[in-house]
């Protein structure tokens, strides 16, 4: 028994057709009865799974981006059998824009890298098949005293940047990212005295998004946290190459000096001024 969570304006605006198409009959073969939940508004799926009784379900089932699961995942943790809770499997289906976790998980299952309904036709027969395994969580706390779950990654800087301003071209799916990119890489400011880094990302899964393979040796339970960072000083074009290599895991394979990369347990970032976008799991953070 699945509760499916469906957001229609994900990606490129065709989750719950393409849920109906190629989920729901690979669903009803593997005798898995579903009722599906469509949000309304954002905050819609968090304030749902907070509030409801979620003992006739055997499985939540997320179709959309990253940003949905990041609702889910913390309107489980706010309930008061948050323990018991999140011991029930969830599942998440591509139905976003960069579909990083899908990506991942149909990385770590050791299928061939494919994205579209490819990469949903995939997930879905995981689903079907009932196979699970447990997932890293990471607790982040802000400033502001607000503590939030996340299960992808934190970045500041570029990254965030390409991630929040590519969102006016969500309707392009993950060349949304290909193009915020470029825009992001022409008024980059490469050397600014005051600042150390140009980005600092954390992650703890594989992917960063379908076509960006950031963390080759990462698991979905290693309790790792795979920080990368770029020192300021770096030229576009060498940042750039950084980005195209990501594409097949191989940006560490350059050697840039100004790409670090260090598997910690916890990290702290102190940002000296307030200029900056900081991202958890893709989502801006206020």
């Amino acid at each position: 028994r699945a509760r499916v969570l469906l957001t229609p304006p994900s990606g490129t605006g065709r989750a719950v057709e393409d849920f109906q198409a190629v989920v729901q009959p690979m669903l009803a073969d593997a005798d898995i009865a579903t009722t599906v939940f469509i949000t309304e508004r954002p905050q819609h799926a968090h304030e749902k799974v907070r509030d409801e009784d979620l003992s006739q379900w055997d499985t939540l089932v997320v179709m959309a981006g990253d940003g949905l699961l990041y609702e889910v995942v913390n309107g489980l943790m706010e309930r008061p059998d948050w323990e018991d809770t999140m011991k029930k499997p969830l599942c998440i289906l591509p139905g976003g824009s960069g579909n990083a976790l899908a990506a991942s998980i149909n990385h770590y299952a050791g299928n061939d890298h494919v994205a579209k309904k490819k990469l949903l036709t995939n997930c879905a027969f995981i689903l079907c098949k009932g196979l699970h395994t447990q997932m890293d969580l990471v607790s982040l706390s802000t400033a502001s005293g607000k503590r939030l779950f996340s299960f992808l990654g934190f970045g500041w800087g570029f990254i965030s940047d390409v991630d929040i301003d590519s969102e006016k071209y969500r309707r392009l799916g993950n060349a949304r990212f290909t193009l915020g990119t470029l825009q992001c890489l022409a008024k980059l400011r490469v050397v600014v005295p005051e600042e150390e880094f140009v980005s600092v990302y954390a992650i703890y899964q594989s992917h960063l998004g379908t076509n960006l393979l950031m963390a080759p040796a990462a698991r979905l339970h290693d309790g790792c946290i795979h920080l990368f960072y770029v020192k300021a000083g770096i030229s576009r074009v060498a940042l750039l190459k950084i980005f195209l290599a990501m594409a097949r895991g191989t940006h560490l394979d350059l050697n840039c000096p100004h790409l670090c990369y260090v598997p910690v347990r916890a990290f702290r970032l102190e940002p000296r001024t307030a200029a900056g976008i900081m991202t958890v799991d893709g989502e801006g953070l206020a």
